[in-house]
């Protein structure tokens, strides 16, 4: 079997796009499935690197990179050339590794642009959705048309959480599949280190959508009743202004640390003394913050906001509402009162074996096997 994955881009040291496409590639290949990455990168001119095509080799995976600095163009153009830009990897794929059994897109405009392999050389596809922009009952109707086109097309749809699941069902012709995304856990569990203070940790980009000035403001109120209580916060954005005078105006700096980006070297220090993660996002497609911190062992207070609930349970933390201040500082007063509830050695196993790159290429493989049958009989 061969697959050709189709992302948004590769990443690399300074770029995360397409971190859960490779490492999905890599999964895939130590499974013994030939593998190519295909990647189209749209953004603008001041991203800085090589315009035009490259091809390269890493982890014994070809890689074919196209950067095409369009920048914020209307979608529909886009597509355009990024279906071109694909019939150019195509041809320089073909003469070395072969025709692939199955395209596999991520995202809805990358099912677009894949589609042309399917038009042209009827080449099955799949594609995964990972896109807060469709994580909510009413999308932007442009993006919501690209991807019902997009589905159209699809022999397989998949999504990487239940809730997403459910919000793109209704624009496909297909029953959506749930796989996880992998994530390339860099955390293992953490032996607790007691130190006589409840101390919360939080990672998230200083943005809106992470609600940290929301997190700030009820671990104030709830730092009344515990005067040692501490929170580092790990993440940068442009609400970072914002967030360090409302820490000033609560008299909390000597309780509030926001770290900024850190290695994960860094962030392990800290969740050695963590007695509980908390990210009250506004929308999560999936979470993987939490999910690194759940590998560490830390229990988590996490919202309903569309990826936690696949995997936050009464084990392993707590489910609350979005934008729900008092639920919020309810959790925080829970957690503090009942840490021996929680098992962190069994939360780190039991997150690690569920997200584990094995795991998640064997779920990936049933659905491979799923539309090859099917799709050699036409």
């Amino acid at each position: 079997m061969f697959v050709l994955i189709l992302s948004s881009g590769f990443p690399t040291a300074d770029n995360l796009c397409g971190i859960f496409e490779w490492e999905q590639a890599k999964s895939l290949a130590k499974k013994g499935i030939r593998v190519a990455y295909a990647a189209i990168d749209f953004r603008s001119f001041r991203h800085k690197r090589k315009w035009g095509i490259q091809s390269l080799e890493k982890d014994g995976i070809p890689v074919h990179l196209f950067n095409v600095p369009c920048g914020n163009i209307p979608i529909n153009m886009r597509t355009r050339i990024g279906r071109s830009c694909l019939l150019k990897i195509y041809q320089r794929l073909l003469p070395k590794q072969g025709k692939p059994d199955i395209v596999h897109a991520h995202f809805f405009e990358m099912g677009i642009i894949g589609s042309v392999l399917k038009e042209k050389y009827n080449i099955p596809m799949i594609v995964t959705e990972h896109s807060s922009k469709l994580n909510t009952p009413y999308p932007h109707p442009k993006d919501e048309q690209i991807a019902v086109a997009s589905y159209k097309q699809a022999d397989l749809l998949i999504a990487v959480s239940s809730a997403l699941a459910k919000n793109i069902s209704r624009l496909s012709p297909h029953q959506p599949i749930c796989i996880p995304n992998i994530v390339a856990i860099d955390f293992t569990f953490i032996p607790h280190l007691p130190h006589g203070e409840f101390h919360f940790v939080s990672t998230g980009n200083l943005i809106s959508g992470k609600r940290m000035e929301l997190l700030i403001s009820a671990f104030t109120k709830f730092r009344h009743h515990h005067p040692n209580a501490k929170l580092t916060i790990f993440g940068d954005g442009e609400l970072r202004p914002l967030l360090e005078k409302q820490i000033s105006a609560n008299g909390l700096e000597d309780a509030v640390r926001l770290m900024g980006v850190c290695t994960h070297k860094q962030m392990a220090k800290i969740y050695e003394t963590g007695d509980c993660f908390v990210l009250a996002s506004a929308s999560e497609t999936f979470g993987v913050a939490y999910i690194e911190a759940m590998a560490a062992g830390l229990p988590v207070i996490a919202t309903k906001c569309g990826g936690p609930e696949d995997f936050v349970n009464d084990t392993n933390g707590i489910l609350i509402p979005v934008d729900d201040k008092d639920a919020l500082v309810n959790a925080m007063e829970f957690m503090s009162s009942n840490q021996a509830l929680y098992n962190r050695e069994r939360i780190s196993k039991e997150i690690i074996e569920r997200f584990s790159p094995n795991a998640v290429a064997e779920k990936l493989l049933a659905c491979y096997r799923q539309i090859l049958p099917a799709h050699q009989e036409v």
